[in-house]
């Protein structure tokens, strides 16, 4: 575990979104330092990052050349980085590792509460309930932007019958709301959110529901 709070925490978040490269190179330098030290491949490595994490994993992907096996981004922070105007290097993209999977679950705009992204950054982004919200998040302002972490720690002890199985939409979440998604079949796969996500299942963008509270797979 990476702990760099002193600069996550820092209350004006420019320094601290500024800061995510800083500690993306470190990280970077720490993990060539274990390939050295012991033999493990590239490819073993998988990052994991939350929020302003999920960048950070990205910068470290990007300054090891895309060699990681992979990244898993959880809810990436959207202030700052989202928009057309905001380039791949400046935030996690399909380039920083072999396998990029993003959890997206508060990609509301920031004027309404939101803290996460809902632009595209990997091979498969997930949008459980859409992407913006989450059922039984009212009260709580960052209950949406922690989500992901409770969806991603659930989906670690799954079983095969358990697991979040998306589905693919040729248009958005509301259509899907409506039915309208395309089944899953030896040509349409539907992979699976979370920890036991496979690359080898596609790219692209798939949704899914969930519960309001745990465990929250529909299984």
């Amino acid at each position: 575990m990476v702990d760099w709070s002193k600069a996550a925490d820092n209350i004006d978040y420019d320094q601290a979104r500024a800061d995510t490269r800083v500690v993306g190179v470190q990280v970077a330098r720490l993990i060539e330092r274990l390939i050295d030290e012991t033999g493990v491949s590239y490819e073993s490595i998988h990052l994991i990052g939350h929020s302003l994490g999920a960048h950070t994993a990205g910068y470290a992907g990007e300054a090891l050349s895309g060699m990681v096996g992979r990244i898993t981004g959880l809810d990436p922070a959207g202030p700052e980085f989202g928009g057309s105007l905001t380039s791949a290097e400046c935030r996690l993209d399909p380039t920083d590792a072999m396998f990029v999977d993003v959890i997206h679950t508060d990609g509301e705009i920031i004027v309404a509460g939101g803290f996460g992204l809902m632009d595209e950054l990997g091979h498969q982004d997930f949008y459980p309930n859409g992407g913006e919200s989450q059922p039984g998040c009212v009260i709580n302002p960052v209950c949406d932007h922690m989500r992901a972490l409770d969806l991603f720690f659930e989906s670690i002890t799954n079983s095969p019958t358990t697991k979040f199985t998306s589905m693919r939409t040729a248009i958005d979440w509301h259509r899907m709301e409506e039915g309208d998604y395309l089944q899953c079949n030896q040509t349409v796969s539907c992979p699976t959110m979370g920890y036991w996500a496979e690359k080898r299942k596609g790219d692209g963008v798939y949704y899914l529901e969930t519960k309001e509270e745990p465990p929250y797979s529909l299984s």
